[in-house]
């Protein structure tokens, strides 16, 4: 069970069996009446790229240092791993193993000789970047510094990389294939990550290209604004659950938040039970020229290209969507 969904895990349930050219999938484990929430979730890695001031519109390019790095609310200091009030106590860690567990983690990588000099360059490309792909060095950055004080502590990746190794990825890129920023960004965080005996064969450039690849195909981009609506978030996170929905030209469920990083996937009309559940990767679609022989060529060579899979879906291929009958409770 994924103890980032906060509620709603009777709600859903996932295919026992491979969807073909698709992901996992989740599937209605009930009917569903139009905007009823199906689950919460907290996100397992998430970086914050930067916050806009309603009223001047001015852009805060150094919002991940003075907002909590694990919710995004508003901290109460400025640091690259900064907490709001909730989650400066060590009360709240201690009822929240994960928040506990990535708190500890990201608290050492802070330590490490070379960290500053990372963090910069890091949070510099970040601010320069105007998609998810500028968060993503520190995403798997996150995750090494996690998978690390996982294997110190257990001995295993059980809170860790178990969690998210499994979540789909594209085809390996040979080594020579590999661009030459994915290997520049690789030996800046190995230089201060990686600098124990052994720990470059376990983690190599290889396993780092893996998981951008992941990180394109699972994360999602975050937009909310606070609860009085005089700032706006923008950053980019991972949700090990939500991640399992595939993308539907004419979804049937859209995702929000509310005043912090947890997601809550809502319906966007009624869904019967065992329905898959489908969100849009690309936003709204116009209906009335999506068919259009050229759009649709686009848009399927989109998806090609930058997903690895042509969309199948009612508006695409003018079937009806098929049901699996074939389920497990998550």
């Amino acid at each position: 069970m994924n103890r980032l969904v906060s509620t709603g895990l009777t709600n859903i349930r996932t295919s026992q069996s491979p969807i073909p050219f698709a992901g996992k999938g989740l599937f209605a484990a009930r009917a569903v009446a139009r905007n009823e929430v199906l689950f919460n979730e907290r996100p397992f890695l998430a970086v914050l790229r930067r916050t806009t001031e309603s009223k001047s519109n001015e852009v805060r390019n150094a919002a991940s240092n003075s907002h909590c790095h694990l919710c995004w609310s508003p901290a109460s200091s400025s640091s690259p791993f900064a907490y709001c009030d909730t989650h400066s106590g060590q009360s709240a860690h201690t009822v929240d193993p994960h928040t506990s567990f990535t708190t500890k983690a990201l608290a050492r990588l802070a330590s490490l000789p070379g960290f500053d000099n990372l963090n910069y360059h890091q949070q510099k490309e970040l601010q320069l970047s105007s998609g998810r792909e500028g968060a993503f060095s520190i995403l798997v950055t996150h995750l090494l510094a996690m998978s690390l004080a996982d294997l110190l502590t257990t001995g295993s990746f059980a809170n860790s990389y178990a969690l998210f190794g499994p979540l789909l990825k594209a085809k390996e890129k040979p080594l020579h294939a590999i661009p030459q920023e994915w290997t520049d960004d690789y030996n800046r965080i190995s230089n201060v990550l990686l600098t124990g005996k052994g720990l470059s064969d376990l983690f190599p450039l290889s396993w780092y290209a893996d998981q951008l690849t992941r990180l394109n195909l699972n994360s999602i981009a975050c937009h909310f604004s606070n609860t009085d609506n005089t700032q706006r978030m923008e950053g980019t996170a991972v949700y090990l659950t939500a991640a399992m929905m595939n993308h539907s030209c004419l979804p049937n469920v859209r995702v929000d938040w509310f005043n912090d990083n947890t997601i809550r996937v809502i319906a966007d009309r009624d869904i019967e039970e065992g329905e898959e559940l489908s969100i849009s990767y690309v936003g709204p679609v116009d209906v009335a020229s999506a068919r259009e022989e050229d759009v649709l060529a686009k848009r399927k060579e989109f998806f090609r290209f930058n997903y690895g899979f042509v969309c199948t879906c009612p508006l695409c291929s003018g079937k009806k969507e098929a049901k699996c009958v074939d389920e497990v409770t998550i």
